[in-house]
């Protein structure tokens, strides 16, 4: 995790691309953190699992962002869908850190047995994810606009609340692997909360 730690510093400053690939390259360690950068993104420590997953995230959506659809519609179509792949990635991750960090401290998710079978499925958290950013922007689902409106106050909180826990859990993976911050865990109680009961809803 050298590596994260190295880079983040030289994100941090305000240094041209160029010379921040040449101050890597300079520093003794490179040869090694390269070597390294496959048996770092497989390492089992779930905070380096959701370093890189949420960093993935990050590249799928800026890219994301800066294409125009409507010339490439099936890249477009294919960025979509890897873009719900790693949302729903980064929550499993999120919420195996809740097992492991907040084990007692979990929402209850009784309710869930009563969803259809058709409904519960293994991405359904990033379906929520999506659409709770959806609404938090304004959008009416499924031509349903009193429940939309109604939603929405909630639907900011969650997505206020999700982008709150990224930010935290990728400093924490910068900083150190082993240890959960009671800053964390309050803010996976929070978002544990809010999303459970926006699963509800």
């Amino acid at each position: 995790m050298r590596s994260l730690q190295i880079s983040h510093t030289l994100e941090q400053t305000a240094v041209p691309a160029y010379l921040r690939l040449i101050a890597l390259t300079a520093c003794p360690t490179f040869l090694s953190l390269v070597s390294t950068k496959t048996e770092d993104r497989t390492d089992p420590q779930l905070l380096a699992q959701f370093y890189y997953a949420d960093e993935e995230l990050n590249q799928v959506a800026t890219e994301l962002d800066s294409l125009d659809g409507r010339k490439d519609p099936q890249r477009c179509t294919l960025l979509v869908n890897q873009f719900r792949s790693c949302q729903d990635n980064v929550l499993n991750i999120i919420s195996q850190i809740m097992d492991e960090c907040i084990p007692n401290d979990r929402a209850n998710r009784d309710f869930c047995v009563k969803f259809p079978e058709e409904i519960r499925h293994d991405n359904l958290a990033g379906q929520l994810w999506f659409g709770a950013e959806c609404l938090a922007a304004g959008s009416i689902i499924m031509n349903r606009e009193i429940e939309s409106i109604a939603m929405r106050p909630l639907a900011k909180d969650l997505t206020r609340s999700l982008e709150e826990v990224r930010s935290i859990t990728r400093d924490q993976a910068l900083r150190d692997l082993n240890l959960y911050t009671d800053r964390m865990k309050d803010a996976l109680r929070h978002f544990d909360s809010l999303f459970a009961e926006f699963e509800l809803r």
